[in-house]
């Protein structure tokens, strides 16, 4: 849940944020980014990790762990939009090789 969402602000920003989340947890195959969240001293304890800089630990480097360092950023006007996130993955893209069955 993006930082924002425990003020009760959405927008097209938290839907990034919740991209990041989910890029994370592929990406690492951990689901557990920082504190739990499972009850009001664990959601204090997310937004206060995510304020100070809190971005999940990735070992890795390079386009898709930039990209999700952007997509996870607390404040929501630093994240990407929509469209960069497609042009970043489009680069990503062409780094993979293809498979071929």
């Amino acid at each position: 849940m993006p930082p924002e969402a425990f003020s009760g602000t959405y927008s097209f920003s938290s839907d990034i944020f919740s991209l990041g989340v989910l890029m994370w947890e592929m990406e690492t195959g951990n689901t557990n980014p920082g504190p739990s969240g499972q009850d009001n001293q664990d959601v204090t304890a997310v937004i206060n990790w995510r304020k100070n800089g809190g971005i999940p630990i990735i070992k890795e480097d390079g386009i898709l762990v930039h990209i999700i360092k952007q997509c996870l950023q607390y404040d929501p006007q630093r994240r990407p939009s929509a469209v960069q996130c497609v042009e970043f993955l489009s680069q990503l893209q062409q780094h993979i090789p293809s498979y071929k069955n």
